[in-house]
């Protein structure tokens, strides 16, 4: 063999390092694809944290569904859902991230809690041991499911043309007094389906 059939042979790659070059580059290109997904992916809208409590009569409200309707320009709405001490946290609707906040602005707040249908009935019998008490049970729960389920604090809370509660969302945490809703059993509507289609009242600064 001579000099030069030599060193061609010598400057052949081999397989070995073609392996490992081909392999450098998939973890780069995997590398790559993984800082565009991380860094094209969609954040959601942009939101301000929000916590704070409802009471009725002085007592938390628990479990209640609690609603932030934006004012003026359209904007997304946000919601949240109170623990056993009454506390919310709000998550903004269309692609918001859990309880991280509510955009800022102005809302109407919305406050309802109603009691589960089939609360009253209690358990349901086992089907196989107790088949008449089972049949009972489910044709009670049929009737129960036909009925609407009964408010367990004043209904007008729950409408946005009725509901006296307001909030503004400013830049940083948005926690303390100003989102403690103080709810009484004794706040009426005479007529809440004539109130609802009516503007909500003038907010006050």
């Amino acid at each position: 063999m001579t000099s030069h059939s030599h060193r061609s042979a010598l400057e052949q790659p081999r397989p070995a390092a073609r392996a490992c070059r081909f392999a450098v580059a998939l973890w780069a290109l995997a590398g790559a694809a993984t800082l565009c997904l991380v860094g094209c992916a969609p954040r959601g809208p942009a939101v301000e944290f929000v916590e704070g409590r409802v009471l009725v009569d002085g007592e938390p409200l628990v479990d209640a569904s609690v609603g932030f309707n934006p004012v003026g320009a359209a904007k997304l709405a946000a919601f949240g859902v109170t623990d056993s001490s009454g506390t919310y946290r709000l998550t903004t609707t269309q692609g918001g991230r859990k309880e991280a906040g509510a955009p800022i602005g102005d809302y109407i707040v919305t406050v309802m809690k109603f009691q589960t249908i089939l609360h009253a009935l209690g358990p349901s019998p086992d089907g196989n041991a107790d088949p008449e008490g089972f049949a009972t049970y489910t044709a009670a729960a049929f009737a129960l499911s036909e009925k609407p389920p009964a408010a367990l604090i004043p209904e007008g809370y729950g409408i946005i043309g009725v509901s006296p509660l307001r909030a503004t969302v400013t830049k940083g945490r948005n926690v303390g007094p100003a989102f403690t809703f103080a709810l009484t059993k004794s706040f009426t509507v005479a007529d809440p389906v004539k109130a609802s289609a009516a503007p909500p009242p003038h907010r006050t600064r």
